[in-house]
């Protein structure tokens, strides 16, 4: 499944309409300048990839690194309870609401600058470093949102 197909899969579970979408990401920080255009371009696949997929996650309520790559639950709430089999047929980790939240708001907040310059793959992988360090250590990751972010990027070896 391609981005666009996962971004559309996301607009209709969440029972939002496009515009509804594009509202909520101009109300969260660093949102303002989304564009429904943008989104239209990237649900088309004529624009393959953005800055912007923990503002789209959360404005659909899915995971943010499931958005990214399709390797993670596509529910927000999972809480905990399922495991999700990644590409490789491997388990990968168990998202839970606490360490998304987390997570998404270091990519919007602490590393937005960072976040924004890499390539989709590389997104992709930061955000699979923070979701790995999350578990290995919550306490360490919660800690997090108060570093600059050179000293956050070198926690999670990027």
């Amino acid at each position: 499944m391609e981005f666009k197909d996962r971004l559309q899969y996301a607009i209709d579970k969440s029972g939002k309409t496009q515009n509804e979408i594009v509202s909520s990401i101009k109300l969260m920080p660093g949102g303002d300048k989304f564009a429904q255009q943008t989104l239209s371009s990237l649900v088309v696949g004529r624009t393959k990839s953005t800055s912007y997929v923990a503002h789209l996650a959360k404005a659909c309520g899915v995971d943010s690194y499931w958005l990214a790559s399709g390797s993670a639950p596509y529910t927000a709430d999972t809480q905990g309870v399922d495991c999700i089999e990644e590409e490789k047929n491997s388990y990968g980790p168990i998202i839970n609401k606490e360490v998304r939240e987390v997570v998404e708001y270091l990519i919007s907040h602490q590393l937005k600058d960072y976040f924004t310059k890499l390539p989709p793959r590389a997104q992709t992988k930061l955000i699979f470093e923070l979701y790995s360090t999350a578990y290995k250590d919550k306490a360490l990751l919660s800690a997090s949102m108060d570093m600059q972010p050179s000293t956050l990027l070198k926690m999670v070896n990027h």
